[in-house]
C-alpha cells in the first residue's frame, strides 16, 4: 500500500456563538456574558472581510507549545519546541503580524480555561502577558501526539499520528477566542534519523509534510481571526487630556486615523462580591503624529463623566 497522510480536523470550536444579548459583562468567578467585549462582538459580526483598522498588522505573542513526555517520540526530540519556532517564523513571513517571541513561556493545560469563560486567573495571566509584550493576540498550545505506532501486518512500516491543539487569545480581555485540534494520520512511514526537525530537508519526509499541514492550518486560522478584529492598542494615560497609544510606525497608522477609547465602568457587584463592568467608549482619539514606537493624537467627543486609566484601551475604526 502506498505511503499516505491525511489531515483530519478533529475539533474546531469557536467559543463565541450562541450568546444572548446583554449590557453587562463580569470579570468575576461566574461565567462572563460576552457580547459587549469588543473583540468578541467583532468576531460575532465578522463576514471575513478586512475593513478599516482590521487590515492593519497586529502584534501577536507566540508562546511555547507544551507536550507531555508520554506523547513524544524518540525520533522527534523536543518536537514541541521546534513547532513553536516554526509557527513564529511563518507568522513573521506573512508580513501581516508584529511577532513577539515568548517561546520560553508555556500556557499549561491546567491554565487553559477549557470553557474559555470563567478562569479568572488565566485571563489575568493572558492580559499581563499582552501588556508586557504590548500585543493584541496571544497564541500557544500543546502537542498532543507524535508517536510512532507499529504497523499491522508483515512488510509494513510504522504509522504515526501528529496532533496539536492551538489556542488564540484576546490580549485585552484575556478571553480564549478560538481553540482547535488538528491531526495528521501518516501511514507506512519511518523513524526520522537524518533530518533536523522542521528544517528544509525534514519537510521532504512524510512526517515533515504532515507537520507542514498543521503549521499551515494554524497560520490560516490566525489570519482569519486577525482579519475580523479591529486594531487595538494599550494606552499611556498622562492625564485626562493627554493620551498616547502604544503603537508605532510598523502598525501602519497615519495621521487622521481614529480610535475609540474604551474604559470598563464598574456598575454593580454580584452576590459573591465580584465587580460587574460595562464597557463604554469615553472619547475619540484622532491620530496626529506617528513615531517609531508611539502614536500621538488629540481627544475628541470626550465624555467627562468617566476617567481613563492605564487599563483602558483603544479600538481602531
Amino acid at each position: 500500500m502506498p505511503r499516505s497522510l491525511t489531515l483530519l480536523l478533529l475539533l474546531s470550536l469557536l467559543l463565541l456563538s450562541g450568546c444572548a444579548s446583554t449590557v453587562v459583562t463580569t470579570y468575576g468567578a461566574e461565567a462572563i456574558q460576552l457580547e459587549l467585549i469588543p473583540p468578541i462582538k467583532a468576531l460575532q459580526d465578522c463576514r471575513g472581510l478586512e475593513k478599516g483598522s482590521a487590515r492593519l498588522p497586529k502584534a501577536v505573542v507566540v508562546t511555547g507549545f507544551s507536550m507531555e513526555p508520554q506523547h513524544g517520540s524518540a525520533d522527534l526530540p523536543d518536537y514541541q519546541l521546534h513547532f513553536g519556532r516554526a509557527l513564529k517564523e511563518r507568522l513573521l513571513e506573512t508580513g501581516q503580524f508584529l511577532v513577539r517571541d515568548a517561546l520560553h513561556l508555556r500556557l499549561t493545560p491546567r491554565n487553559l480555561a477549557p470553557n474559555g469563560v470563567d478562569d479568572v486567573d488565566n485571563r489575568q495571566q493572558i492580559q499581563s502577558l499582552a501588556r508586557e509584550f504590548n500585543a493584541q493576540l496571544v497564541v500557544g498550545g500543546e502537542v498532543l501526539d507524535t508517536r510512532l505506532k507499529p504497523a499491522k501486518g508483515l512488510f509494513r512500516e510504522h504509522n504515526r499520528h501528529l496532533s496539536v491543539r492551538y489556542d488564540i487569545y484576546d490580549g485585552f480581555s484575556g478571553l480564549l477566542l478560538q481553540s482547535f485540534i488538528n491531526g495528521v494520520e501518516i501511514s507506512d512511514t519511518e523513524a526520522n534519523t537524518v533530518f533536523p526537525l522542521l528544517e528544509h530537508g525534514f519537510y521532504r519526509t512524510l512526517t515533515g509534510q504532515g507537520s507542514d499541514l498543521l503549521l499551515a492550518s494554524h497560520l490560516e486560522q490566525t489570519q482569519i481571526i486577525s482579519s475580523c478584529l479591529p486594531l487595538m492598542a494599550h494606552l499611556i494615560v498622562q492625564d485626562q487630556n493627554s493620551v498616547v497609544l502604544k503603537l508605532g510606525m510598523r502598525s501602519g497608522l497615519k495621521p487622521g486615523d481614529r480610535f475609540s477609547l474604551i474604559h470598563g465602568i464598574e456598575v454593580d457587584v454580584d452576590p459573591k462580591g465580584n465587580s460587574l463592568y460595562e464597557y463604554r467608549a469615553v472619547a475619540d482619539f484622532i491620530v496626529t503624529n506617528v513615531q517609531p514606537d508611539l502614536t500621538f493624537g488629540r481627544l475628541d467627543s470626550v465624555n467627562s463623566h468617566y476617567l481613563l486609566d492605564r487599563y483602558g484601551y483603544a479600538i481602531g475604526w
